[in-house]
């Protein structure tokens, strides 16, 4: 997928450095995902799924700023560069300085960026006209050269700033990272659910188009925000957007990326089971256990645990034997129709159950919808188990 963003401000000079990935094999892992506020429901009651947690999270295939603001895109042409911003690079990630920067990596190498400014990132990107809120954000983006074109997985989209980080001066953050040492998420879009992408600069859809040859091409990376207005609204009136960009040349060998992708799909890996660990709940919700089950034989606690467990071994995980019904006001059964009006599947109640992941260890739980598919002449088929969807981390200790 292509993405063009016009943007007419020229490079900055900027430095950078980098680790081999080979060497990252044996390295300890050190996941520092920002602290994001939970997702607090509005009621303590279960609510129906409204994404299933089996759907792959890694897709790269995020809105650029074009699709995802179009009206702010030809702000971002004429820009607005921030006076006195300098943003650095290196192979390992920055701490007080930018001690150590350079400006040429090779596609075997980690990239880490640092950006300073005269003024906080408050100040400076107009973070203060926002509504007070738990969380921030500026906008992220990876370009090569003059084509304009982005590159990546999850680029131009939003990056995760906490309350803390908004007042500083300065922003250490990942560019091409080594998959155990992950320091910043992007978001798709402004919502806690979503900030778990790790930044990369080739993605797997568009490596061929954007990296054609061996050979070596300069990147930029460019730090913006929106305008906004006295009331805390983005501004969509054609002002040029405040941004911050770097530049480095980055030696692009075809050979090197299996790797690459590799550490890529390792550090979405490692991204989301560092979230999922803080995230960990240590008991059961108050209202699990305390809705009646179905009156029918087909949804009978021998059943339900026979559909767990199968769909539990499709899945890597363990069944650890526990299940709650939602809490349901509707007839036991009910018949989902297609576009012409027939019946496509009847369903019932939410089921909730609690597993572990064969692969990490780890506990959760997540509801289901039992389903029946229509056969004709008003028959259905056999019972089953719908996609697995809220999934919530639990402490392996909590579940007995």
């Amino acid at each position: 997928m292509t993405r063009t963003i016009r943007m007419c401000f020229g490079p900055a000079a900027l430095f950078a450095f980098i680790i081999c990935s080979s060497a990252a094999i044996n390295a300890q892992i050190r996941i520092n995902i920002p602290k994001i506020p939970k997702i607090t429901k509005e009621k303590e009651q279960p609510s129906t799924p409204s994404k299933p947690d089996e759907t792959p999270s890694t897709s790269n295939s995020a809105p650029s700023v074009r699709s995802s603001a179009p009206a702010q895109a030809s702000s971002i042409s004429g820009g607005r560069a921030v006076p006195g911003a300098k943003v650095f690079f290196s192979t390992t990630p920055f701490t007080d300085s930018s001690a150590g920067a350079k400006s040429t990596f090779n596609s075997q190498e980690f990239v880490y960026g640092r950006l300073e400014l005269p003024k906080s990132i408050s100040e400076t990107f107009g973070l203060n006209n926002m509504p007070k809120r738990d969380y921030y954000y500026i906008r992220y983006v990876v370009l090569i050269g003059d084509s304009e074109e982005h590159i990546g997985g999850n680029t131009g989209n939003h990056l995760f700033l906490s309350k803390e980080d908004v007042d500083k001066n300065f922003l250490n953050f990942d560019v091409q990272p080594d998959p155990n040492n992950v320091n910043t998420v992007l978001s798709v879009v402004d919502e806690l659910w979503n900030y778990k992408f790790p930044t990369t600069i080739v993605s797997e859809y568009d490596v061929r188009s954007k990296f054609p040859k061996n050979g070596d091409y300069p990147i930029r990376v460019v730090l913006f925000q929106s305008n906004f207005d006295d009331y805390g609204e983005k501004r969509f009136d054609g002002e040029p957007l405040p941004y911050a960009a770097g530049q480095f040349t980055f030696q692009y060998s075809a050979r090197d990326w299996p790797a690459m992708l590799a550490n890529y799909k390792k550090a979405v890996e490692n991204a989301e089971t560092a979230r999922n660990k803080r995230d960990t709940v240590k008991v059961l919700p108050a209202w699990w256990g305390k809705t009646k089950a179905p009156a029918d034989a087909k949804l009978s606690a021998a059943r339900i645990t026979a559909l767990l467990n199968d769909y539990a071994s499709k899945w890597g995980r363990a069944y650890l034997g526990k299940f709650a019904w939602d809490s349901y006001s509707l007839p036991i059964w009910n018949i989902q129709k297609n576009d012409v009006g027939l019946p496509s599947y009847r369903y019932g109640p939410y089921v909730w159950a609690i597993y572990k992941d064969n692969k990490d260890g780890m506990c959760y739980y997540g509801s289901h919808q039992v389903r029946e598919d229509y056969s004709g002449a008003g028959t259905y088929g056999q019972t089953y188990l719908n996609t697995m969807g809220d999934r919530t981390y639990i402490d392996c200790a909590a579940v007995k």
